[in-house]
């Protein structure tokens, strides 16, 4: 090592370099384990996705249905029937949109990343204590 420190500098940069270029392949392999693990249930997650969704809209229709028969028993209005019954599912539906906007748009109770960001400080704190002191020789 020279006066300067300048071999002291060179080691901390090259050092920091290959921890960073280490943690990059690190995420790199562990990104293409979870991308081919994904691929592998994506067709299933689909057609589960499609036959949920059928379901569920099979069933809105005999609900709709049985509550329509069921509201032109009560009454001679012609206006009441399936067509009431539908406007009544859709409000419900509308309301559980909107119940399920304001749980997407909150704000989270705790804050995010705590401890990334924690550490992260903390590096940033060790980096600057023991950052290498130029002198003027």
């Amino acid at each position: 090592m020279n006066s300067s420190g300048e071999e002291t500098e060179l080691s901390i940069s090259k050092g920091l370099s290959a921890y960073v270029r280490t943690r990059l392949q690190l995420v790199s392999i562990e990104t293409h384990e979870a991308l081919a693990h994904f691929q592998g249930k994506l067709a299933p997650i689909l057609i589960a996705l499609v036959c949920a969704t059928s379901v569920y809209f099979l069933i809105l229709l005999a609900l709709v249905s049985w509550l329509g028969k069921f509201l032109a028993t009560l009454t001679d209005n012609p206006l009441v029937g399936w067509e009431l019954a539908a406007i009544l599912f859709a409000i419900l539906h509308l309301l559980t949109i909107l119940a399920m906007k304001k749980a997407i748009t909150s704000k989270p109770k705790n804050p995010l990343f705590e401890y990334s960001k924690a550490e992260l400080e903390r590096d940033r704190e060790w980096l600057q204590k023991n950052k290498p002191k130029k002198t003027n020789s």
